[in-house]
């Protein structure tokens, strides 16, 4: 594939994809952080129902300035190294190739992915820690900036290459697998992209719990209520204790919004490149929302 369409494309998608299930990974983010008992679809639907009433249909968009702006030059780089990878890596055996290929697009892609993922997690978990209130997106990028440094942007750098690197390589392994093997299905990609999402997300979904709650921690020595911060020194430290204090159902709180969510968001991209003028289209609605949604 050539790569300006891989860049046309991911931006595109990128934009689309993150307006549409925005509000999913706000409540999926919420369910993370979640010290008590696992939530029942009830609770998870009082969840729901709280967010409404704090601030309609905006509170859902928490931190979706930055986030779905963002998302389009962020998955651009994304798509793109990863189409560049395949060609450039010198592997001959496809499937370790796809994985390599996956892993390098996620590392290259990190420098932008990261200060959105940062930024957009704590607007949307304040609220529940409690350890910030920041007005609007741009209002927490200065805040973390002048309180933690520029590398407050990039908190869990290790934790975020450690979930994503491993999803991203696997990912694209049983995509590109899956694809081979409904090569004469019409929906193959479709297809291939919500099996590759459900595999994926079942094996690294402990360290995307992990990965959430060590980037909305405070750094050390920062004043912050005790009963709102986690303190991990890092993610498998992070994946110790979640197992050691909540158990083991615990790694896996929040799957099914979270397998909603990239499914969805999976879905969206993959079909985009077949579909660019009608997703032109949503670009300039997702626009509009923007304007009118997102504080």
């Amino acid at each position: 594939m050539d790569i300006s369409i891989s860049m046309i494309s991911g931006f595109i998608s990128g934009i689309v994809g993150k307006s549409i299930c925005y509000p999913i990974d706000t409540i999926k983010a919420q369910i993370y952080i979640q010290r008590s008992q696992l939530l029942t679809w009830r609770q998870i639907g009082q969840l729901i129902q709280s967010n409404y009433q704090l601030g309609g249909l905006r509170q859902f968009y928490k931190g979706g300035l930055v986030a779905i702006i963002g998302s389009g030059p962020a998955f651009s780089l994304y798509m793109s190294a990863y189409h560049k990878s395949k060609q450039l890596l010198p592997i001959q055996n496809k499937g370790i190739l796809h994985l390599s290929s996956g892993f390098m697009a996620e590392i290259v892609s990190c420098i932008l992915w990261l200060p959105i993922d940062v930024v957009k997690e704590r607007m949307q978990v304040q609220k529940d820690l409690k350890l910030y209130n920041y007005s609007g997106s741009l209002k927490a990028i200065s805040s973390i900036v002048q309180q933690e440094g520029v590398i407050g942007l990039y908190r869990g750098f290790g934790a975020t290459l450690g979930f994503f690197g491993p999803y991203s390589a696997l990912y694209f392994y049983f995509y590109e697998a899956a694809k081979t093997q409904t090569s004469n299905q019409r929906f193959s990609p479709t297809i291939s992209a919500g099996l590759a999402c459900i595999i994926t997300s079942l094996i690294t979904h402990p360290l995307a719990v992990s990965k959430v709650r060590i980037q909305v921690q405070y750094r050390k020595g920062h004043n912050f209520d005790p009963n709102g911060d986690f303190k991990y020194k890092h993610q498998l430290h992070a994946i110790y204790s979640i197992y050691s204090n909540e158990g083991l159902k615990a790694l896996f709180r929040g799957f099914f919004p979270r397998l909603a969510y990239v499914g969805v968001q999976s879905v969206f991209n993959i079909i985009e490149e077949k579909n660019r003028k009608f997703y032109l289209k949503l670009v300039f609605i997702s626009i509009l929302n923007l304007i009118y949604l997102i504080p």
